[in-house]
């Protein structure tokens, strides 16, 4: 069977779906805690739309992750040495962006505890001014 794209392709679709499972399920996560915690309760319209707004800022977000894995299926070729060349650099690249994938969800999971609110200025205010926030 031939398929339209090579092979190291379909690693952009893998990649992708890990992305969306790690951010969908922080977001159930949240939720379950909001809701356990305060007892408030979203209505199902209100539930569609908080995973719809999510849904689209994380495929936004997901464009940014694909690129270096869409450059390197398009920088080697599919000749023995290349596809043995591609898995190494991509087993490189996925380690470090499963490392910051839950890097991040691990540290929302804090921020979300300590403000009731997802990543925002504040957590930016927390990057620059290190020294005054320690």
């Amino acid at each position: 069977m031939t398929t339209l794209f090579p092979a190291r392709f379909t690693l952009l679709l893998w990649v992708a779906g890990l992305f969306l499972i790690v951010h969908v399920g922080l977001r159930v996560g949240l939720m379950a805690f909001d809701g356990a915690t305060s007892g408030v309760s979203l209505t199902w319209f209100e539930g569609v739309q908080v995973f719809a707004t999510g849904l689209l800022y994380d495929l936004a977000a997901l464009t940014y992750v694909l690129v270096p894995f869409s450059l390197l299926a398009a920088l080697f070729s599919d000749s023995p040495r290349g596809r043995r060349g591609h898995a190494v650099m991509v087993m490189v690249v996925l380690a470090a962006v499963l490392t910051g994938l839950l890097f991040t969800a691990l540290a929302e999971v804090v921020f979300w505890n300590e403000f009731a609110s997802r990543f925002n200025f504040i957590a930016v205010d927390y990057l620059v001014y290190t020294r005054e926030v320690i």
